[in-house]
Order: structure tokens, then sequence, then C-alpha cells
């Protein structure tokens, strides 16, 4: 099936035999509200693509990691300070991952960059309390931001009393080792054993080596030219990451950005942010192909270690939720009996709501 879906879509993208149909074949700005922004051959490639990968009916794994967590989990280290008892960790690493992803500016960004030395370290921390302060006088008194001013007060609070190790690093290489640890994990869920598993991947020479930690079987790389799977792995993972992409950047949806920490008040920081209504603005065929995705990724995959995250998770719930919310109308009739503006109303609820079921603790 998928030689005969390969073969047809080449054809149409005008690909020549030696080269390969991947995720970059459809351009980026196709994602930009979703599905409804797909050109005609984008939307019949995934269209094609998620109805036989429906049939095969595959288990899938998808480690879903943020960067900017990694990066900050491997400059600061926490110990507990005895004044003020115990200090979740996890809840300290959320607070600051996503103070640096809503709040962070260049400023910012190059001082934790550039934090290979205790003296860079200290100033990278002198700077983030005084950006925290500045954050945390500007959003007083607004309604929505009062779970975001309690959790940077509580930062402040952390960095300035607490013992903080900051550890220094000339280089900051990146760990594939949690990618294959969830697997480890699914593979243990499903009554199979990790010595019997043989791994197929794509020649890089950071995810091999974090392979060889695990005692798979095997660990066999190809180029993805001569492997079908994993040509048909990176149109899932180019899809999930890219509709992610697209979210998170949403003009309507993202927070003003911060040039000059200064000046942060002036930003209008009271206004709720929701997604471009383009977003829901779907003919039947583009409502159907969401149900389906759905139902492949997330109907499909009841397995708990389906999912491989760190603490940091927002904008894969943010995608969870978009498919979630056209699966919840059962024909594409009722969908269309909502208004678009109340629809971008309905999904931030629906986001919300699966903030909160997440992050319950």
């Amino acid at each position: 099936m998928l030689s005969v879906f390969e073969e047809k879509h080449k054809k149409i993208y005008s690909l020549k035999e030696e080269q390969e149909l991947k995720s970059d074949i459809i351009k980026q700005k196709n994602y930009k509200y979703g599905l409804s922004s797909f050109n005609k051959n984008a939307f019949n490639l995934y269209c094609d693509f998620f109805d036989i990968m429906n049939r095969i009916n595959p288990i899938l794994h998808f480690s879903i990691m943020s960067k900017m967590e990694f990066l900050i989990r491997s400059i600061f280290i926490i110990s507990p300070y005895s004044r003020l008892h115990i200090i979740n960790e996890e809840l300290f690493y959320y607070s600051l991952i996503k103070f640096f992803v809503v709040y962070g500016n260049k400023e910012l960004f190059s001082s934790l960059y550039y934090a290979s030395d205790p003296k860079s370290i200290m100033i990278l921390k002198d700077e983030l309390i005084e950006h925290l302060n500045s954050v945390i006088n500007a959003i007083n008194g607004i309604g929505r931001k009062k779970r975001e001013e309690i959790a940077f007060q509580t930062l402040v609070v952390i960095l300035s009393e607490c013992t903080i190790e900051l550890r220094p690093r000339k280089i900051i290489e990146y760990d594939y080792s949690p990618n294959f640890e969830g697997l480890r994990k699914l593979i243990k869920e499903l009554g199979l054993e990790i010595t019997e598993t043989t791994i197929l991947m794509d020649n890089d020479e950071g995810t091999y080596l974090a392979s060889c930690r695990f005692q798979f079987e095997s660990v066999l790389q190809f180029d993805s030219k001569v492997n079908i799977q994993i040509r048909a792995s990176d149109l899932l993972a180019g899809f999930i990451g890219r509709m992610i992409y697209a979210i998170s950047n949403d003009e309507t949806i993202k927070e003003d950005s911060v040039n000059d920490i200064k000046m942060i008040a002036e930003n209008d920081l009271s206004t709720k942010r929701l997604i471009s209504k383009e977003w829901f603005d779907v003919n039947e065929s583009q409502f159907k192909l969401y149900r389906i995705i759905y139902e492949l990724i997330v109907d499909k995959q009841q397995n708990h270690w389906s999912i491989m995250t760190m603490i940091y998770s927002d904008k894969l719930i943010s995608f969870i939720s978009l498919i979630r919310y056209f699966k919840h109308y059962d024909t594409f009739e009722k969908f269309k009996q909502v208004d678009l503006k109340m629809h971008t109303e309905y999904y931030n609820k629906y986001v919300c709501h699966e903030l909160e079921e997440h992050y319950k603790l």
C-alpha cells in the first residue's frame, strides 16, 4: 500500500525516481491554519496517507520533547532549601520553562545560551530575577495572569533564597536518551522484551549512540531512500511537528513579543489570546480528515507510553486538543452550526481543560 501511495504522489509532485517523498515536500505555509490552508496536493497526500495508516493500524510511539526544557534542565540544578521545606522540582522547571517561552527576549536567551562559567551563570541568574520582577509588576491585577503571577513570584523566591546549582557547560549536546526511555517503557507495557526488539532508524549519529545505551537486540541504520518505513515515519512526524509549530505561532494566539523587558507593561497583557478563526473554516473533507487523524493518533493508541514527553507539554496538548475538538462533533452539519468565532472560544476552553487535567497534582 505504501509503495503505491508513494508512486502516486511522487508523480503529482514531479519527483524523480531517486528523490524521496518526505514531509518537507509540503511547505510550512500550508500549515498556517491547519488543514483549512492546505493546498489540494498537500491535502490529498495526507488524506491518502492517514487512510493507509489507519488500515495498517500500527502501534505508535511519539517522543515529543521541548529543547527549551532540555537546555534549562542542563543548566539549572535545584536543591531543596530548609526554610522553604520541600520544593516541587517539576513545578519549578515547568514555571521556568513557561517564563522563557512566553516572556523570553533576545537579551535573556543570549545569557542562557552563553552561560558557560561561574561569572556568566551569575549574570544569567541576576537577569532572570530582574526579568521575573518586571513581568510580575506588569501582570499584577490582571485576572487571566493570576496563576502566572503566583508561579513567577515563587520562582523569584526560589532563585533568590534556595541553593541553585547552575551548571556551566561550554557545549550543550542534545541527549536523545529520553526518546528511547519512552520506547523502552512502551515495549515493557506491551509485554515484550527489549532484548528481543530490533530498531530500524534513519542515519543519525546522535540518535544511534543514544540507542546503544539500551539493550535492544539490534539497532539497524538505513538511508531513508531504501527504507519505506522510515519515510512513512517522517511523513507522520513531520505533519505533527509542523501542526504544533503552526498552532504555537498562530498570529492571534501568541502573546506580544518582549523586546525591552523594562517596557513590558506597554504590551497588551490583558486581552485573552484565541487561535485564528480560520483554523475552523474547513470543508467537510477537511473535517473528516481531522477525525481520521484523531482516530489514528489518539483512539487507537491507548497505551500509557504511546507518547513520551517531559514536564513542558503545552504545545503538544494544544495539538491533541485541536484534533479532539473536531472529533467532539458527530457530524459536519453540527460543526457548521457553530460560528467561527465561537469555535475559537470553545477550543480555548478545550485546551484549558486538557492542560488542567494533564498538570493536575
